[in-house]
């Protein structure tokens, strides 16, 4: 997925790079404290692997393991029998243990975009399509 497709379809900014956020916080910090909720999509399972053993080697991975508490959706898009793998299925039921829904990928592939947005929207209690994934109401104080 491109990061063009990301921002047409999400409509908000899409980042790649840990720089600072607003008031010289790092911007992992200040993502999680405007997010809503979180999504990993698509979910490898090198991402996976990382967040469960809690590796922050970049912004998604550094986000994700910053974002304790928040309504958190993974989904997961590998071939079957890597999901079917002891390794992958361990650190899914530890990012389960830790919170997070897990959407199981279909023959490979994640699922369909408009059955992660229902997904997601009921997991946070957010309507779906109500843009942005972002609320700037939320504060450091609220976590």
């Amino acid at each position: 997925m491109t990061v063009a497709a990301l921002h047409h379809l999400g409509r908000c900014p899409v980042l790649t790079t840990e720089t600072t956020g607003p008031g010289f916080r790092p911007l992992h910090v200040w993502l999680t404290d405007v997010a809503r909720r979180v999504l990993v999509y698509p979910a490898s399972a090198g991402f996976i692997g990382r967040v469960a053993g809690g590796l922050a080697t970049d912004l998604a991975s550094t986000t994700y393991l910053c974002s304790t508490g928040l309504p958190t959706l993974v989904v997961p898009s590998m071939h079957p029998r890597m999901w079917s793998g002891q390794p992958v299925r361990r650190n899914v039921r530890r990012l389960q243990d830790a919170g997070a829904q897990v959407m199981p990928p279909r023959n490979g592939a994640a699922p369909p975009v408009s059955e992660v947005a229902a997904a997601l929207a009921a997991l946070s209690g957010v309507p779906a399509g109500t843009p942005p994934l972002m609320s700037p109401q939320r504060s450091e104080n609220s976590r």
